[in-house]
C-alpha cells in the first residue's frame, strides 16, 4: 500500500522529498534482503558439498535441493541454511527434487537402511538383498509421498511400505527358512540352559517352527514384551501338550 502511494504522489507531483525517501528506503531493503538470500544459498551449497554431507556426491540433488531453496521464503532458507532439522521445511523440498526424479538412488538406499534398521540382528544377508531390491522398484511418487507426509509428522506412508516389503521378503522361501533357523536357534539355545524335558523342548521348536511370515515380521520388529508374550504363548500350549 505504502509503495503504491508513493508511485501515485511520483506520477502526479513528480519525485518528492517524502516519494524518495519511500523509494530508496525500499530499494535498501530489498538489496539486504536479495545479498542475504545470496548468501544463504552459497552457505546450502557449501553444506551440501562438504566431505562430511550425506549428500556430498548426489549432485543431481544437490543442485535440485539448491534451485528450489530458491523459491523458499527468507526465514525457511534460513533455517534450511543453518542445517536445523526441521521436517516441515526439508521435507517438501526433498519430496519435489525426488518427484523430479533426482537422487533416487540415495534416497532408496536411505529408505532400505531404515527398513533392514528396524530389524534386531542377526539380519539374514538374503533378507537384506531382498529389501534393497524391493526399494529399487519404488517409484519417485511413492517415494515423495513418503517425504511430504513425513513432514506433517505422519510416518504411516513409510511404515507401510516397509512393512509391505518386509513381508513380501521374508515370503521368499530361502529368506523365511533363513530367518526361521535364526529365530529356533535362538530359542533353542534359551531352552537348553533350564535343563527341560525333551519332549518339551522338541514341541517348543516345532511350534516355532510353524510361525508364518506375517508373525516373524511383527515379532522382529516388536518390543522384547512382545518376544516373552510369544514364548509364553508357545510354552503354555506345549505344557499343556506334554502334561508339564
Amino acid at each position: 500500500m505504502r509503495r503504491r502511494l508513493a508511485l501515485t504522489f511520483v506520477a502526479l507531483l513528480g519525485l518528492s522529498a517524502c516519494g524518495g525517501s519511500t523509494q530508496h528506503s525500499t530499494t535498501t531493503r530489498t538489496t539486504a534482503a536479495d545479498a542475504e538470500r545470496t548468501r544463504l544459498l552459497s552457505s546450502l551449497r557449501t553444506s551440501l558439498d562438504a566431505p562430511t554431507s550425506p549428500l556430498a556426491n548426489v549432485e543431481d540433488l544437490d543442485n535440485c535441493i539448491v534451485q528450489q531453496a530458491k523459491a523458499l521464503p527468507l526465514a525457511s532458507l534460513r533455517t534450511l541454511a543453518s542445517a536445523s532439522v526441521n521436517t516441515e521445511v526439508t521435507d517438501p523440498l526433498l519430496a519435489r527434487c525426488v518427484e523430479q526424479g533426482k537422487g533416487l538412488a540415495f534416497v532408496r538406499g536411505v529408505m532400505a537402511d531404515i527398513v533392514s534398521g528396524k530389524l534386531p540382528p542377526p539380519v539374514p544377508a538374503a533378507f537384506t538383498s531382498c529389501v534393497v531390491a524391493g526399494v529399487d522398484k519404488l517409484t519417485s511418487a511413492q517415494l515423495a509421498l513418503a517425504l511430504n507426509q513425513s513432514a506433517t509428522g505422519s510416518q504411516t506412508a513409510t511404515r507401510q511400505i516397509g512393512e509391505r516389503i518386509s513381508v513380501a521378503c521374508i515370503e521368499e522361501p530361502p529368506v523365511f527358512a533363513q530367518w526361521r533357523k535364526e529365530l529356533i536357534g535362538e530359542i533353542r539355545h534359551v531352552l537348553n540352559g533350564h535343563h527341560l524335558p525333551a519332549s518339551y523342548v522338541n514341541c517348543v521348536l516345532g511350534k516355532a517352527g510353524q510361525i508364518r511370515p506375517q508373525q516373524l515380521v511383527k515379532l522382529a520388529q516388536s518390543s522384547s514384551a512382545a518376544e516373552t508374550a510369544y514364548g509364553q504363548e508357545l510354552s503354555h500350549e506345549c505344557r499343556a501338550a506334554v502334561g508339564g
